[in-house]
């Protein structure tokens, strides 16, 4: 691989054990703990114009109200932020044009496989307006590999950033996550990052993650996808400190464990 990176996915998918409840003040210094720790990629909540969301939270109807909050924090941006729009729950018309002083530089693109043809176009819209895209298609486990390969086709007409693994079930074997993964390096432009997000329980998905990095043989950028102790939906995701120590004694990186432990002390799910 040619480097290597981390997404926290904390105030996201963390969100589904507090109901997203993460004030502004927490919000901020999760985020700024993270990337002080060295995450390279955080993804701050979601983007969504579903009402009944109350203003202290990590879900945001307006791409203004994270933007507005992260540059009024002070934290100086090194990590890259993101948000995630479920397809469906946000108008593209809504969102900017990017401009290089934004916090927010990244939109993550999650949709279901009935939605792909129009999930497509949407994330279309997004890279156009300039900012890093990320597709995660969900539940990758019901695609079989005629659909597999179509869903390579049709992102091979976008510029994006980065295409996922999403095991939203938690429910793929080792070999299963390694051959989807030979399947876009072989088909997927070569700019395009290669993203593992995993679900289940803590030991298992460890193991599924150490096996994929030991395994996967490409030049490509890889990004594994964690939240801090494994909040998330369902059983969890892979640990952010578990990742990051084996990252640290195998590969030579340098995250601080402690400071990304510590993100989650101010917050009502630790």
């Amino acid at each position: 691989m040619t480097g290597l990176k981390i997404l926290d996915c904390t105030l996201r998918d963390g969100g589904y054990k507090n109901n997203w409840q993460f004030k502004n003040n927490e919000i901020i210094s999760i985020a700024g703990m993270l990337q002080k720790s060295g995450i390279e990629i955080i993804e701050c909540g979601y983007l969504s114009e579903l009402s009944g969301r109350p203003k202290d939270s990590s879900v945001f109807d307006t791409f203004n109200t994270p933007n507005s909050l992260f540059k009024a924090s002070g934290i100086s941006p090194k990590a890259e932020f993101v948000l995630m729009i479920n397809y469906g729950e946000y108008n593209p018309d809504n969102i900017p044009k990017y401009n290089e002083d934004d916090f927010i530089s990244g939109i993550r693109v999650a949709f279901h496989k009935k939605d792909k043809q129009h999930a497509i176009e949407f994330s279309e819209q997004i890279q156009k307006k300039g900012f890093n895209l990320y597709l995660q298609p969900m539940v990758i486990s019901e695609y079989n590999k005629e659909e597999l390969d179509n869903l390579t086709y049709e992102i091979q007409k976008l510029d994006c950033n980065t295409v996922y693994i999403v095991d939203s079930l938690g429910v793929l074997e080792e070999e299963q996550i390694l051959s989807i993964g030979n399947l876009f390096d072989k088909k997927l432009p070569q700019t395009t990052q290669l993203g593992l997000h995993l679900h289940g329980n803590a030991m298992p998905v460890f193991q599924k993650a150490k096996s994929f990095l030991n395994r996967m043989k490409t030049s490509r950028n890889l990004i594994l996808d964690a939240s801090v102790r494994g909040i998330g939906r369902g059983e969890g995701n892979l640990r952010t400190e578990d990742i990051c120590s084996y990252l640290n004694k195998t590969y030579n990186k340098n995250y601080d464990t402690d400071k990304s432990l510590s993100s989650l002390c101010c917050a009502g799910c630790a």
